[in-house]
């Protein structure tokens, strides 16, 4: 049995499914941003970003098909160049000439379309799942021997209230980032940091945006020379719309 002109169509229209929610599965990629309040009490020390670990795996094992398919390409057609070695643009580009495969032999046929349909099921389903809930910074309770409490506030998107799963104390999301940007603004980041920081306080800015501030003199250190830069001048940049594109 061979393959139709409509099966054909579905399997390009799998690929450019998963093209076109690219940008979403690396948004899920990190989930819950990281622990941006080095030092600060209760927060404990720097760790790295969270990774979805199904995600990542998922974006790793299409581009690495996307990649093959492409040397396949380039071995056996004379006319055909990615415009770019970069994902989405390179699945793309081998999306659109579904014809190499679909129009030859049977089993290479089913073999691209039932892996078009199987991934692209597999990018729904990873999106479909509830968004992992975002990071609000340490837990603010001091304990009764004022150590501070160990635990750190989570909270879904939409959801504004709830409790620290270490100590039990009620939290407001509003109540939460107003104490996190008091202990952040008197703090000294890294470029990285700040990015970091200001995701906890519900601004997102792109990493190299920050780092061009940096490199444009708009975000100036503390003292000259060195790498460490107040966040309250990030915020400033923020508030006057100072947008640099990565």
């Amino acid at each position: 049995m061979s393959i139709t002109t409509r099966e054909a169509l579905e399997a390009y229209e799998n690929l450019a499914y998963i093209v076109s929610h690219w940008a979403d599965l690396r948004a899920r990629l990190q989930p819950g941003g990281g622990n941006a309040l080095t030092g600060m009490p209760g927060g404990g020390s720097a760790r790295p970003l969270p990774i979805d670990v199904e995600i990542s795996d998922l974006m790793f094992a299409i581009e690495q098909e996307a990649r093959t398919l492409g040397h396949v390409l380039l071995d056996e057609t004379t006319d055909w160049q990615p415009r770019t070695s970069r994902m989405p643009a390179l699945l793309l580009d081998v999306a659109e000439r579904y014809g190499h495969w679909t129009a030859g032999d049977e089993r290479t046929a089913l073999a691209f379309c039932d892996w078009a349909t199987e991934y692209a099921g597999k990018v729904r389903r990873a999106l479909e799942r509830p968004a992992p809930p975002n990071y609000l910074g340490p837990c603010r309770e001091k304990g009764e021997d004022g150590a501070g409490c160990a635990g750190e506030i989570y909270l879904r998107e939409g959801i504004d209230a709830g409790r620290c799963r270490e100590c039990g104390a009620d939290v407001t999301r509003e109540d939460q980032v107003t104490y996190v940007q008091t202990e952040l603004e008197a703090r000294l980041m890294t470029p990285t940091e700040i990015v970091r920081a200001l995701k906890v306080l519900g601004h997102e800015v792109k990493p190299g945006t920050v780092h061009k501030w940096v490199e444009r003199g708009k975000l100036a250190p503390l003292e000259p020379g060195e790498r460490l830069f107040r966040l309250t001048d990030a915020m400033a940049l923020m508030r006057r719309g100072e947008k640099i594109s990565a």
